[in-house]
């Protein structure tokens, strides 16, 4: 998909061969390259431009370039069909949270999750989402560019108040 795709810029994972330095930092600036989030193991998500991705493959120090696959994005709890049943809604559709690549505009993160689902609650702070979706669109969210990861609504602690079950 990396070389087929139709977007102008992309996210992957990028991975060196070793931690950076100032000099190659610059090399990645020059050709546009936003470093997101650091994963592991020198690799970090990034979003290239689509036009530079032989040029960012072709430097001394960069080691791969991968595509994020929609199940790379999905909590291991979805994947598995493990939705607590609190997220699960009467409709049969799920309360998520969407984490969206913090270089993405809130305009295209909107509109990426409402292709697919409703938001409930735009981030305040970060770049979380709150989502209501029906289950079997999930993998075609987790498909889309702007998002980073998905993960189930935590539910209520709950604790016991004299032998009674109590929702916090």
């Amino acid at each position: 998909m990396l070389a087929n795709t139709s977007y102008k810029r992309i996210h992957v994972l990028l991975q060196f061969y070793h931690i950076l330095n100032n000099e190659e930092r610059s090399e990645l600036s020059n050709l546009n390259v936003t470093l997101c989030s650091y994963v592991h193991n020198n690799a970090y998500f990034a979003s290239i431009p689509t036009k530079y991705l032989t040029d960012i493959y072709n430097l001394s120090f960069v080691r791969w370039i991968g595509e994020i696959l929609p199940e790379d994005k999905i909590s291991p709890i979805i994947r598995e069909n493990r939705i607590p049943p609190g997220a699960v809604n009467p409709d049969g559709t799920v309360n998520l949270l969407v984490s969206v690549f913090e270089d993405v505009p809130i305009d295209k993160a909107k509109q990426a999750i409402n292709k697919h689902g409703n938001v409930v609650e735009e981030p305040i702070m970060s770049n979380i989402w709150t989502v209501i979706i029906p289950n079997e669109t999930i993998t075609d969210l987790a498909d889309e560019d702007a998002v980073q990861w998905i993960e189930e609504v935590m539910q209520p602690k709950k604790t016991f108040d004299g032998g009674m079950e109590v929702e916090k």
